[in-house]
């Protein structure tokens, strides 16, 4: 996300949402942390795709590997 171009104001949701998931996945909490990701995913759908839709692809499946690995494959 810092590595792109959009600005660091519209970064910041983003960047929270994936510092909860990782609070979450940290104490161990899967059921939560899934669901924020998942959030993150919709929000990069909706943001970043229309502008630059390589970074949001990569920052996709970037989540769902993250999804896969500790939550197992749906």
């Amino acid at each position: 996300m810092e590595s792109s171009d959009l600005p660091r104001h519209r970064q910041r949701p983003f960047i929270a949402l994936l510092e909860a998931a990782g609070d979450s996945f940290g104490k161990r909490h899967s059921a939560h942390g899934e669901p924020q990701l998942r959030a993150f995913q919709k929000k990069v759908t909706a943001y970043v795709s229309p502008a630059d839709p390589a970074l949001a692809e990569k920052l996709i499946a970037s989540a769902q590997s993250i999804i896969d690995a500790l939550c197992g494959q749906n």
